[in-house]
């Protein structure tokens, strides 16, 4: 029973990649290699799992977000309070737990909502939103 469990917990981190069944996490995962897979096989669901996931990697990197397991997409848009954020999560949600058909259109909006995210939480444009 113990080996089962370790296996499973450690899959992922060796893979690289996201199993589909597995719980989300934003460690041990390649994202640029499995977005590009994913891209490749045109598994579009897949392709928004990990776009959000490696959204919050960057986020809690920068510390503006403190991603936990379990931790619920409401948690995060909340942190953020930002409308692109809070869009993209909406998508990944209905997507990931609503087993709502994706496909390259909403995968494309996606992607642009997270380039939008990154932009505005890069430093020099959080200091300009704080100062107008």
């Amino acid at each position: 029973t113990i080996i089962i469990l370790r296996k499973k917990f450690e899959a992922p981190a060796l893979r690289g990649t996201l199993d589909p069944d597995e719980e989300d996490t934003i460690y041990g995962v390649d994202f640029v290699k499995a977005l590009q897979t994913a891209e490749e096989e045109h598994n579009y669901v897949q392709c928004i799992r990990l776009r959000y996931l490696q959204l919050l990697r960057l986020l809690h990197d920068q510390q503006k977000i403190c991603w936990l397991p379990g931790k619920t997409s409401t948690q995060y848009v909340n942190e953020v309070n930002l409308a692109p954020f809070s869009a993209l999560t909406q998508t990944f949600v209905r997507v990931r737990y609503g087993k709502y058909p994706a496909d390259e259109m909403m995968y494309a909006e996606l992607n642009s909502q997270a380039q939008e995210v990154e932009r505005l939480i890069e430093p020099e444009n959080i200091r300009k939103e704080t100062e107008a």
